[in-house]
């Protein structure tokens, strides 16, 4: 006899304390994330990394889903419904486009139509639908209209509620809310960097707890002792930790690219992302992490560096700006005329405090850029020399010179990332009538 136990919400006292119980849980993760997001940012990027701790979590985590009611319905003929089957079906397919389905886990190529097709190149099918189809918020709202407004309509319609359960229809028990409502705080509220991949990871614990809980009270366990509950729910993230510790050490094939991949992201985190949200100490512990792994280290980290230390008015800025100015007349000697090299050497110096030897550098640059523009008559060079112009123009504080340029950019670059760049440059120039110390600092990060 299979029991049902979703169709009343707390109507045992059973039922109060597994919600007590997963309430605690739910603010225990939700506050780890916060800590390592605020005091270990490290860690915090194992979590929202690709191909790592927190992507393989979300795969695990699905997979249980998945395995629970598959397995409750090999069991059992009267669970082989159509909600439990299309439940465990979605649950295989959201596990399974979270990791390629292992293409990166096993090294194999994408088939030539269905990378035409994908928007990554990769062998997932959310990536061939088109990006104004926004599927992640889409499939949010129908959690929340599965998870939390059915289950209240079914308790008070007899008639809808004996159709949902003839279809073997799930739903969630109040008592499993707690995990779906802190991952809809995190898709709501966006209170750290990169929600979208914690939101997914909570998400799918949710649906994890959610199916575990669903098997068991399905075979008439479903009162039973709240130890035997807490038991069952450690033992459940033990199983998740482990799974996932396993796949992330045994992915080696893709630990490479996960280098690459690191050291960008943490330079884009540190550089960007945690001076943002004003959160510098944090971006100055990146940056540190970075200094002591010289493979991780590339051309423009010091002078990253040097920008959030004079944004902090740290003392250390002198110290690493002074090392950066080194390592570019270090570069200076094998990379001669490189406007970027040049125009860097400028901003160090600037930083530094020597106006009068920067603005030499600057202009240096510009001339440097003029030279390519009559030496190179390719129309599809010529976006890119007047890009760098604007640059330079834009790090000397001479907005009137830069504008126009960045004008001409627009007309005559193609659809691209360098466009987006001039697009964003002209906007933040346009509305701002002058530009503040702290805001040109704002650009100079967006320029390194």
């Amino acid at each position: 006899m299979v029991a049902n136990s979703t169709n009343n919400i707390f109507t045992k006292k059973i039922d109060i304390q597994r919600a007590a119980v997963n309430t605690i849980f739910a603010a225990m993760l939700f506050a780890g994330i916060l800590f390592l997001h605020y005091n270990r940012p490290v860690l915090y990027m194992g979590l929202i990394m690709e191909d790592y701790w927190g992507e393989y979590a979300t795969f695990v985590c699905y997979m249980l889903a998945f395995a629970f009611p598959f397995w409750g319905a090999v069991k059992n003929k009267n669970l082989r419904k159509p909600g439990y089957l299309i439940l465990a079906l979605t649950m295989f397919v959201i596990g399974m486009e979270e990791i390629s389905w292992g293409q990166r886990v096993f090294n194999f190529e994408t088939p030539y139509r269905i990378a035409k097709l994908n928007l990554q190149s990769e062998l997932t099918i959310h990536n061939m639908i088109d990006n104004d189809i926004p599927i992640h918020n889409i499939f949010f709202y129908a959690v929340v209209i599965w998870g939390f407004i059915l289950p209240l309509f079914l308790r008070f319609n007899n008639r809808f509620s004996s159709l949902a359960q003839q279809w073997g229809i799930p739903k969630v028990a109040a008592y499993d809310l707690p995990y779906f409502i802190i991952s809809l705080a995190f898709f709501v509220f966006h209170p750290v960097i990169k929600s979208d991949e914690i939101q997914e990871m909570l998400l799918a614990y949710a649906f994890a707890s959610f199916s575990k809980n669903l098997f068991f009270n399905l075979f008439g366990d479903a009162t039973s002792p709240l130890r035997i509950f807490i038991l069952r729910k450690i033992v459940l993230s033990l199983v998740v930790i482990t799974m996932t510790g396993a796949l992330v050490s045994q992915a080696g094939v893709t630990i490479p690219r996960i280098r690459d991949q690191f050291s960008g992201q943490i330079h884009w985190f540190a550089s960007t992302k945690y001076p943002e949200r004003g959160l510098y100490r944090q971006a100055e512990q990146l940056f540190d992490y970075i200094l002591q792994d010289k493979d991780l280290i590339k051309d423009t980290t010091l002078v990253q560096f040097g920008i959030l230390l004079v944004e902090m008015k740290s003392r250390r800025a002198e110290s690493i700006l002074s090392q950066a100015l080194d390592n570019i007349n270090e570069m200076e000697k094998t990379k001669t005329n490189d406007q970027n090299l040049v125009r860097t050497k400028g901003v160090i110096l600037k930083l530094l405090g020597q106006r009068s030897q920067a603005q030499v550098e600057f202009q240096k640059s510009i001339a440097i850029d003029l030279k390519r523009l009559e030496n190179d008559s390719r129309d599809s060079e010529k976006p890119w020399i007047t890009l760098s112009m604007a640059k330079t123009y834009i790090v000397m504080e001479d907005y009137e010179s830069a504008l126009p340029l960045l004008k001409e950019i627009l007309n005559l670059a193609p659809p691209g990332s360098e466009k987006l760049k001039a697009r964003d440059f002209k906007y933040q120039l346009e509305k701002q009538k002058t530009i503040s110390f702290k805001q040109y600092l704002n650009l100079l990060r967006q320029l390194y």
